[in-house]
């Protein structure tokens, strides 16, 4: 009975909540076969429910909204120019998800080019913070700069990454004080990179700036998603 009274007086400083830490499970990639004929689907594993999956998808020829590459989850944004970025989440309900392309008549929609990262400690109902995406769509610059995000909330994590059209991102350099995460490069259909990196966000408020360095300049969508703490 004390400890359950002292686990609850824990969740509050000063008179305010202290929200919950939000750690990493896994994470991981999947390219698709670019083959229309054939479902594409790829299984996480290792995982509990209310784990938080968040889910990016480039593609250089593929789908343009969420609907017609993942049978399940929740949108976050779709982009579609010379490269496509599409991102939503699903709240896990077991120790095991599989993801897998819908039907369209008789082929399937192509699921291209995917990193996922799955996360525990987020609001399950409500675990997008924020989140913004922004689009070069005829860049000749070799730097790709990060869109701005706001938190209200203490302990966010936030996510952020790129789609980029054509090129492998293999020697890229990331924003200062982010961690690599996830990247993949797939030329099956068409050929374009898909990266993510991550970082806590202690102390609520505006994460700006920042920008990705990669070899070869050539059109993209970078991104920031804030994930909210339980």
């Amino acid at each position: 009975m004390i400890l359950v009274h002292w686990n609850h007086l824990r969740k509050f400083q000063s008179g305010s909540a202290v929200a919950s830490e939000i750690t990493l499970v896994t994470s991981g990639s999947y390219n698709g076969d670019g083959d229309g004929t054939t479902q594409d689907s790829f299984t996480i594993t290792g995982i509990q429910a209310n784990d938080v999956i968040i889910i990016h998808m480039a593609s250089d020829t593929g789908n343009d909204v969420w609907s017609e590459s993942f049978d399940k989850g929740t949108s976050i944004w779709s982009v579609d120019q010379s490269v496509t970025s599409i991102a939503g989440y699903y709240v896990a309900t077991g120790t095991s998800e599989t993801f897998s392309t819908v039907a369209d008549g008789d082929e399937f929609f192509e699921m291209e080019n995917v990193v996922y990262s799955v996360w525990r400690g987020c609001d399950t109902n409500n675990p997008i913070e924020d989140f913004a995406t922004s689009s070069q769509t005829s860049s000749t610059s070799t730097t790709i700069p990060l869109p701005s995000v706001t938190t209200t909330v203490d302990g966010c994590v936030i996510i952020a990454g790129f789609a980029l059209d054509d090129d492998n991102f293999s020697g890229m350099t990331i924003p200062s004080g982010y961690t690599f995460l996830e990247g993949v490069y797939n030329t099956t259909g068409g050929s374009s990179s898909n990266v993510k990196v991550y970082k806590t966000q202690t102390t609520a408020g505006t994460e700006s700036g920042g920008s990705f360095f990669v070899p070869t300049p050539d059109p993209n969508v970078s991104f920031r998603i804030a994930l909210k703490p339980a």
